[in-house]
């Protein structure tokens, strides 16, 4: 029993940090990065940049990451070993070990941290621009369940005492009031399913769903993309290998599908192709990209080439998003105006 008991309070435990380690975003990490940054750019050793990093963090999960890099550290361990830890991405640790006998070992920090930072905003961005018309379709809904339940079933008594027949419109809203209340009451059971949705459906097939979705697809694969190829640039500039350049660009990829797509651009290579033959082969970039990578690699500037083809994606996203909100805002004017109608 005390065994089982520790295991069970080991277990409790993993799965504490694993959804602190969760919680701690991009931005958090962009910001304690640059702290390192300006520290040591500003001449202070890297031990104390670590001790005033360890202290400036307000999230507990940040603090314990620090103090685990400096004991490391301190016990001889290289600096890119050190830092090859979640939730830090494995950019950080390639690029500091390509890094380790340069002067310029600070700029790592401010690189990532800029990556990360600049990831991050193309979301907020997303969820920021969606959050007024969401809200608004969301009363206006409420607005319309509560007329139905409250209003409405006071008509159809008045209506019944003078024998008249409920209009079709009252009666598609009752009916859509009770699939609403069924829709709450199901609600737990439909939390549970988003919960543990990747045990009951593989998630390469998730996330193949999800870019099928029209605009949310195109956003998450120019997103996804963009992550790929400045992931790609950052570490063919810190003279890392083609092969260690993709397999930890990938890293930086969140939609399996996408993936699993990229993941076969190193096999292709080791096959023969030439690095924009393998893109073209996945199906996944614009053939603009394609022809500035393939002019990148016959002029031997391939990271510049990235760069550019990232730039294009970034505008892409910017596009696309734009483009998201504004037919979310005149959606959600219409599904309001309809509403408001039927009750009427």
């Amino acid at each position: 029993m005390p065994e089982a008991s520790l295991n069970l309070k080991l277990d409790i435990e993993a799965f504490k940090k694993n959804v602190q380690t969760k919680l701690v975003s991009k931005k958090d990490i962009a910001f304690s990065l640059k702290q390192l940054y300006e520290l040591i750019s500003s001449g202070t050793n890297l031990y104390t940049a670590l001790d005033i990093a360890i202290d400036l963090q307000d999230k507990p999960i940040l603090k314990e990451l620090y103090q685990q890099i400096k004991k490391d550290i301190e016990m001889g361990k290289p600096l890119h070993v050190a830092f090859a830890k979640k939730p830090l991405p494995a950019i950080l640790s390639n690029m500091l070990y390509a890094a380790e006998t340069s002067e310029n070992l600070e700029n790592v920090f401010k690189t990532v941290g800029d990556f990360l930072e600049n990831m991050d905003n193309y979301k907020s961005k997303v969820v920021s621009k969606a959050v007024y018309p969401s809200i608004v379709t969301l009363f206006s809904i409420l607005a319309v369940f509560i007329s139905v339940n409250y209003v409405i079933p006071r008509i159809e008594d008045v209506l019944k005492s003078f024998n008249a027949k409920l209009p079709f419109i009252t009666i598609f809203l009752m009916y859509f009031a009770k699939a609403v209340v069924f829709l709450i009451y199901a609600s737990p059971i439909l939390f549970l399913v988003f919960i543990f949705k990747e045990k009951i459906f593989s998630k390469e097939k998730i996330d193949s769903f999800y870019l099928k979705i029209p605009i949310l697809g195109n956003l998450t694969t120019y997103l996804e993309l963009s992550k790929f190829l400045y992931a790609m640039s950052l570490m063919l500039g810190s003279n890392s290998s083609i092969g260690i350049s993709i397999r930890v660009s990938i890293q930086t990829v969140e939609n399996t599908f996408i993936k699993q797509k990229l993941s076969l651009i190193e096999q292709d290579i080791e096959k023969g192709l030439s690095f924009h033959q393998a893109l073209l082969k996945t199906g996944l970039f614009k053939r603009s990209v394609l022809s500035v990578v393939k002019n990148g690699e016959y002029t031997g500037d391939l990271k510049q080439a990235l760069k550019t083809s990232y730039k294009i994606y970034e505008q892409l996203l910017d596009k696309t998003i734009n483009l998201f909100v504004s037919s979310l805002e005149p959606m959600a004017t219409l599904i309001v105006g309809a509403l408001v109608s039927l009750v009427v």
